[in-house]
């Protein structure tokens, strides 16, 4: 087991395997070279809480990912729950500040009805419009062929 750096807490990462922390799960693996990060649970209530912790956790994310010289992300997002439009192009959009680099290529899928899709594929059309190699799908044999 290793600890993480890089965020205001820590998040844990095995092979295969997850944590929870607070209303979230989060799972994190390497498949083929590709690092895969899976957010489930439900989101919180207050809106900054939730962008509090995505932030810690993709932030731990980014320093896994430059620690293994990986280059390619698969997420898969599943979690349920109130979300703005602001908040998810605001999120997309601080990809750099988390300790993303331009070099690294992401497929987002969104695991969650429909109906909430728009919302969460705003931010990743609005990353790709400011430069980053990012793109959504619906299923994840989709986006690992992408990756």
């Amino acid at each position: 087991m290793r600890t993480l750096p890089g965020a205001a807490c820590s998040f844990r990462f095995f092979d295969a395997r997850s944590i929870s922390n607070m209303a979230y799960l989060f799972e994190t693996s390497e498949q083929s070279g590709i690092f895969v990060a899976r957010v489930a649970g439900e989101r919180h209530a207050r809106l900054e809480d939730n962008g509090t912790e995505l932030l810690q956790f993709w932030t731990s994310v980014a320093v896994a990912m430059k620690q293994a010289s990986l280059h390619r992300l698969l997420a898969v997002i599943s979690a349920r729950g109130a979300l703005r439009s602001l908040d998810t192009r605001t999120f997309y959009r601080r990809l750099g500040e988390m300790g993303f680099k331009a070099n690294m290529r992401f497929a987002i899928v969104f695991a969650v009805p429909s109906h909430e899709r728009p919302v969460l594929e705003l931010g990743v059309d609005a990353a790709a419009q400011d430069g980053w190699t990012i793109r959504h799908f619906v299923s994840e044999s989709e986006a690992m062929a992408w990756l």
